[in-house]
């Protein structure tokens, strides 16, 4: 889904959570174009929504490249124009891509997982059955990074932030 707005100079390419899909954002992705004068592009991950396939990092990781590549290709947005958001599970396909685009806008870490595990279980370092290992990507990005997270939240503990933002070597 695109959303256009003539006063753009970014876009911004939006990865939802675990529990959303597009059917639920349309018209937050209208006010948000209309409110920040930005594009803005959502996209389902393989098995949610209307998508086909099955859910798989592997897929999400897919998804977000073949999204990136659509703003390119069929919109013309430059890299440094592009601003990744990424929500929860959304933050490892958004970083997985941050770490390849090395004129990237800036990368929007809302709720970030230090990996899928670690959402549930406190565990204090990474395994090879992890998935979306987003605390050994973020040290790679070269653009500025903003995270955002509500205290109030019951799904990922706050306490991750801390360990992403001492992990960032770029602008914070």
């Amino acid at each position: 889904m695109y959303v256009h707005n003539a006063n753009a100079r970014l876009t911004l390419l939006h990865s939802h959570g675990n529990a959303a899909d597009l059917g639920e954002r349309y018209e937050l992705f209208v006010e948000l174009s209309a409110h920040l004068h930005v594009n803005l592009m959502g996209y389902d991950y393989a098995g949610y929504g209307q998508s086909t396939g099955k859910p798989s990092e592997y897929n999400t990781y897919a998804d977000i490249e073949a999204a990136y590549e659509c703003l390119e290709r069929d919109y013309g947005a430059k890299q440094e124009n592009v601003v990744l958001y990424g929500q929860s599970e959304g933050s490892g396909p958004r970083l997985d891509l941050a770490t390849r685009l090395l004129q990237l806008g800036a990368i929007v870490l809302h709720s970030p997982i230090l990996s899928g595990p670690r959402v549930m279980y406190p565990m204090k370092r990474t395994y090879w059955f992890d998935i979306y290992k987003n605390i050994g990507k973020i040290g790679h990005v070269s653009c500025t990074v903003l995270i955002m997270h509500g205290t109030n939240d019951d799904v990922v503990d706050c306490s991750q932030d801390k360990q992403h933002w001492g992990a960032i070597k770029g602008e914070v």
